[in-house]
């Protein structure tokens, strides 16, 4: 089977919202919140339920947002939306895998810069995290509670970063733009829930930069002779809100690698940078790494089967008898991309990068990447 990278590029029409945990609630018993505020960034789970959406779309197998033909919608896109019990070998259909979410700006990719950055409020100043030692305990040397880690976006060339924070830095740009909105949250039926009063915190990024990821398609879909299509629209929604964004879709040569920011190297310490959100069950603080600055995210995702599920508007609604209805998967804690792991030798971090690559079902779909960034070699003395 012969495959063949594609690079999509998603630009927000309007402000878009990203749920997550913090949200509005609804009928499958979640708890409603009165503040809610966006995430920056969709779900991996989010792209490629979009990419199996479009495939359906693109490929004739959907009208009036039903699928006129299972067996070839499951060749197509495979059986099931992703389930993180699924085992070490997920199938997609022709979609042979997913990167994690860059960022494209003009002519470059940005990637998560790692949590090594620290912020002075009292100086509004950027200060370069060190990891030092203190009467035998690992220390972030100018790290400043009051301002703590800021979460930067880096890419190829010297000194380009970009922040998720609006107006913070004067020499660094943010690829954000926010707003709060007043609203009345309805159901699918149109009518007005209990406590749905809300103040709503949505995003929207700068004129220059999108979303952006690299998706591998089998040319045919599997096990015929058909082609796959996908190609660039107008206007696609997807996340929880429906969010509207313009689909770029173009030939991608070569890896996604080679695009990956040059990252300072620690002068004692070897390094592993998560470049995206990533599922680590054997993770334990302390142990997996000699010192690690992290943050953590939860991860949910909807449930659906190709066969038996023809309603995918309501949470734990089914059409008839032989249908199943849309369910939440359980949640999952994920370390958030950017978190960094310092170990003191190379073999250090062998047995955290072993379990990064044993989640092969999250891999697929763009979790669990990372870059490791060696600390330099010392140097030898003269004879």
């Amino acid at each position: 089977m012969n495959f063949e990278k594609y690079l999509v590029k998603l630009t927000p029409l309007d402000y878009f919202f990203f749920g997550g945990e913090n949200t509005f609630g609804g009928r499958d018993g979640s708890q409603s919140n009165y503040l809610v505020r966006s995430q920056y960034y969709p779900q991996q789970t989010a792209l490629l339920g979009l990419v199996r959406h479009q495939l359906l779309l693109q490929n004739g197998l959907l009208v009036n947002d039903q699928i006129t033909n299972h067996q070839e919608a499951a060749l197509l896109i495979g059986e099931r939306s992703f389930y993180h019990s699924e085992g070490a070998n997920p199938s997609f259909g022709a979609i042979r895998s997913l990167t994690g979410l860059m960022y494209a700006r003009r002519d470059d990719f940005y990637f998560p810069a790692g949590r090594t950055y620290g912020y002075d409020p009292d100086t509004n100043t950027l200060k370069k995290l060190k990891l030092t030692q203190q009467a035998g305990l690992p220390l972030l040397k100018d790290y400043s509670e009051k301002g703590g880690v800021l979460n930067l976006l880096g890419a190829k060339g010297k000194n380009k970063l970009m922040t998720y924070e609006e107006h913070l830095l004067e020499n660094i740009d943010s690829c954000y733009l926010s707003k709060r909105q007043q609203g009345i949250h309805k159901n699918y039926q149109g009518k007005t829930e209990e406590k749905a009063y809300f103040i709503q915190t949505v995003f929207k990024l700068t004129s220059d930069c999108a979303f952006a990821f690299v998706v591998e398609l089998a040319t045919t879909v599997p096990g015929t002779s058909k082609p796959v299509q996908l190609q660039s629209q107008r206007m696609v929604r997807f996340g929880g809100e429906q969010s509207t964004f313009r689909m770029e879709v173009t030939p991608f040569q070569g890896e996604v690698e080679k695009q990956y920011p040059v990252y300072e190297a620690d002068a004692h310490y070897h390094q592993i940078i998560l470049l995206s959100d990533a599922y680590l069950p054997e993770y334990v603080p302390g142990q997996s790494a000699y010192f690690a600055n992290t943050a953590i995210t939860d991860f949910r995702c909807l449930q659906t089967e190709v066969r038996h599920t023809s309603n995918y508007a309501t949470l734990g609604a089914k059409s008839s008898a032989s249908q199943r209805p849309v369910y939440k998967s359980k949640k999952l804690s994920l370390l958030q991309r950017g978190s960094v792991f310092y170990g003191k030798d190379h073999q250090s971090l062998e047995s955290l990068a072993a379990s990064l690559e044993k989640e092969t079902a999250f891999r697929t779909i763009g979790y669990n990447q990372y870059v490791t960034v060696p600390a330099p070699a010392p140097a030898s003395s003269a004879g």
